[in-house]
């Protein structure tokens, strides 16, 4: 992609004028465009370049359009598909959308209308694309660190084996002592009963840039800038030898005046010998870099957390506009279309005219049903209409009606005020909770609670199910699991609790700080 284009699209229509306009349109917008007469033209071009949106008409030459949305999304599954159609129907509309489409557009076009529906499915697109590739950068780096520490553990778990190992006098002691000091990588210290430098090994001098006459039969509390001179350090150290004790990964950190700053790990213990002669092996380990990987980690996974918020709120925005152009631009000329035929069938005399006619208000009325459930499904105009407890309230009596299981709310009626993303992620999150009653739990019943705590939202979802050890919840959730509730709600400066166990049920609370603003209070 060149530098100055916003995205490449690819337009599917066999109208030649209505490709010019488009690609006039999108060109003077920064997007590059392709375009194809055939849906067999469209899925060969989508196979030797990358789409960031194709714009499907419905009726092609040797295709259906919406058929084609599956197949493109194959070849390319990150290509946002928008339909475009001359002719809307709410069966076109909702196969399109289960195909993969992400837009749905009737014609005549209104090019600033498309444009802008382009623009959201791009943003859209940018924002799930970049928080995979973070999301795959955070795990490979945070392999390489578990690698390194297993590597460590490793490393520690020989130098423990090879330091048991006991030699029958002093010669062998020593030899084997400075054998041990010469092959280690990491900086090695020997010290006496003292605390005085018996030896160091070549790691040591070239890590703090000292020579063996700087080093070897001074106090380690004065060697360099008396940078080891640290109390609790001393502490340890005194207590090996008397105590037969050792210590690991005692962290210091340091300004050193040959290095700069840095982090070290230091761990001690005894030489094990047969002489009276006794030592301790005092190593030092440069974490340095490991801490900023970590940190670097820690920078990607927040990073992360808020590109998960934001693609979670800009898909909520979608489906309450696209539930909002099924009402206006399905919906609406529908219930037109039944009061017409209610007027004509007053106007007929045959039995058999006024029988289909009745036939299709049947058909027509089916289909209202159908448009009004899939609009709930995607964005219950209750929700945003009368507020977050008739929602749920509604959506408790539903989850009773379709599956059977008995469905409480209890709401304490205080004055609740949030915000529209808010309280569109906590009725997803319960509806989300209920659906994994339903699928999981094997409950006879579940309650919905919401109530104030001071300037905080409490939600609970609780049932008589057959629960699970917490402890094993980051392994056993996937997709939109506690973890993933976790992660959403921290954004909005909220958190999770859950209680459960094992044939005791389960009971989930949601927590979200409110809008305590003076005007929303005063406002109820």
């Amino acid at each position: 992609m060149a530098k100055d284009e916003k995205g490449r699209i690819l337009i599917v229509d066999d109208d030649n004028n209505m490709c010019n306009t488009m690609s006039f349109t999108f060109g003077r917008s920064g997007y590059a465009t392709e375009v194809a007469g055939t849906g067999r033209e469209a899925m060969e071009k989508a196979r030797s370049q990358f789409f960031s949106v194709a714009l499907v008409d419905i009726e092609l030459p040797d295709m259906n359009g919406v058929e084609l949305v599956a197949p493109l999304k194959e070849i390319n599954p990150d290509m946002a598909m928008v339909v475009v159609t001359g002719c809307p129907s709410l069966e076109t509309a909702v196969q399109a959308l289960r195909n993969g489409a992400a837009a749905y557009i009737t014609k005549p076009l209104n090019m600033g209308d498309i444009l802008a529906t382009v623009e959201g499915v791009v943003e859209k697109q940018h924002l799930a694309m970049e928080s995979r590739k973070l999301y795959q950068k955070a795990q490979r780096e945070l392999a390489e660190s578990r690698r390194a520490e297993q590597a460590l553990r490793e490393y520690s778990k020989r130098l423990e084996e090879m330091l048991e190992q006991r030699t029958k006098g002093l010669r062998d002691a020593r030899e084997y002592a400075e054998s041990i000091v010469a092959a280690i990588r990491e900086p090695l210290l020997v010290l006496d009963e003292d605390l005085r430098v018996v030896s160091a090994n070549r790691s040591f001098y070239r890590t703090f840039k000292m020579t063996p006459k700087e080093t070897e039969g001074q106090p380690l509390y004065e060697l360099g800038n008396r940078q080891w001179d640290i109390p609790r350090l001393r502490e340890l150290l005194t207590e090996v030898l008397p105590n037969n004790t050792a210590f690991d990964d005692f962290e210091v950190e340091h300004d050193y005046p040959t290095i700069g700053q840095r982090t070290m790990l230091l761990s001690a213990r005894r030489e094990r010998e047969a002489s009276e002669t006794r030592m301790i092996l005092l190593t030092i380990e440069d974490i340095t870099e490991r801490k900023r990987a970590e940190e670097r980690i820690h920078v990607f996974q927040r990073r992360l957390r808020s590109m998960a918020s934001q693609l979670s709120l800009a898909e909520e925005r979608e489906r309450k506009r696209m539930a909002a152009g099924l009402h206006d631009q399905v919906g609406q000329p529908l219930a037109a279309v039944k009061m017409k035929l209610g007027a004509l069938r007053g106007l007929l005399s045959s039995d058999g005219l006024v029988e289909q006619v009745d036939e299709i208000r049947e058909l027509i009325d089916q289909a209202i049903h159908e448009m009004r459930s899939l609009t709930f499904e995607l964005s219950p105009p209750i929700l945003y209409d009368l507020g977050l407890e008739p929602a749920l309230e509604w959506l408790v009596e539903q989850v009773q009606k379709e599956h059977g299981i008995v469905c409480r709310f209890e709401d304490d009626g205080q004055n609740k005020p949030l915000g529209d993303d808010a309280r569109g992620l906590l009725f997803w999150v319960v509806r989300e909770l209920l659906i994994n009653v339903v699928k999981h739990a094997k409950a006879r019943t579940a309650t919905v609670s919401i109530w104030r705590d001071g300037d905080e939202l409490r939600v609970s979802v609780e049932d008589d199910g057959v629960g699970f050890d917490t402890s094993e919840i980051d392994r056993r959730n996937r997709g939109f699991g506690l973890f993933s509730i976790r992660q959403r709600l921290t954004e909005f400066g909220g958190q999770v609790e859950v209680e459960s166990k094992p044939g005791h049920g389960t009971r989930v609370i949601l927590v979200a700080p409110l809008e305590c603003s003076e005007e929303s209070e005063q406002g109820h």
